[in-house]
């Protein structure tokens, strides 16, 4: 679940970017994560990395260093450079 999922991205992978997939449920309506399912948990108690939300049809380009852009950037994300997410 999110706990799970939170624990591995901030103490065994230390991403820059997180693309979170596979949650097996819609998670988003109109392009903007539903509030109290589980890709929500999982954004809320995520405090290192960035955030980007795979949105059907909406491509995701990501460079080298793990900045990403795209139309799933989560808003709490846009603008925080790679210091401010360690």
């Amino acid at each position: 679940g999110p706990d799970e999922a939170v624990f591995a991205v901030e103490r065994l992978i230390r991403p820059v970017t997180v693309i979170p997939e596979h949650i097996n449920q819609v998670s988003t309506s109109g392009g903007i994560v539903v509030p109290g399912l589980r890709l929500d948990a999982f954004i809320s108690k995520l405090h290192r990395g960035r955030v980007v939300v795979p949105l059907s049809g909406q491509p995701i380009s990501c460079d080298g260093e793990g900045s990403c852009t795209g139309q799933g950037l989560i808003e709490r994300d846009r603008g925080r450079d790679r210091d401010d997410l360690h």
